[in-house]
């Protein structure tokens, strides 16, 4: 009689084969476990960093579309003013006609719509011609407009480059900013446009 039989074989082979089996699924929980750890600590972190870089992506995108457009703004501007100064005849032709005013005001209400300022009271008055620096103007009755508004900086600057690229022309006269309690997004705007009146 041999020192292993048949059936001894057979009991020694399948407790090693349990027992390749227990390493097996040990081993998988270990790597299952290790992928959760890796998920929770390292790869998580890792997706919100990703997904905070993508929003500073699209803004830094957003910002650069706004500072090329007000580039773009800014030279069509300079074309404009050194066009008007070799032809004087252009400004005038962008004074506000007698039957023009209520135009101009709407004019500056559709720029603080579309540039996100709230205007609270908008007030046009007229002055007689001053003492002007510009002779062309002096000839020409001054309209004030008197603005309340809320909005911000950004905003404002926008709004005040419409007005400027608009279909009359108009200047500040004076704007003073004040901070409403608490609210850092949001500025109150007082503004005096000035422009001028051709007959």
């Amino acid at each position: 009689m041999s020192l292993f039989d048949k059936t001894t074989i057979m009991k020694l082979r399948d407790k090693l084969g349990l027992y390749s089996n227990k390493k097996i699924l040990l081993s998988l929980l270990i790597c299952l476990v290790i992928i959760c750890l890796d998920y929770s600590l390292v790869i998580r972190r890792q997706l919100a960093n990703l997904k905070g870089l993508r929003i500073k992506i699209t803004e830094l995108k957003s910002n650069l579309d706004t500072f090329q457009k007000d580039a773009k703004n800014m030279q069509d501007l300079k074309i404009r003013q050194l066009a008007e100064e070799k032809n004087p005849a252009l400004k005038l032709q962008k004074l506000i006609p007698e039957d023009g005013v209520s135009s101009f005001l709407e004019d500056i209400s559709d720029a603080a719509n579309k540039n996100e300022i709230k205007i609270i009271q908008i007030k046009p008055s007229r002055a007689s011609p001053g003492k002007e620096k510009n002779a062309l103007l002096a000839k020409f009755p001054i309209l004030l407009v008197s603005l309340e508004a809320i909005g911000s900086y950004h905003a404002l600057g926008k709004f005040l480059n419409d007005l400027e690229m608009g279909n009359y022309f108009s200047e500040v006269q004076s704007l003073n900013i004040s901070n409403i309690g608490g609210n850092y997004a949001k500025q109150k705007i007082s503004l005096v446009l000035r422009s001028y009146v051709r007959k």
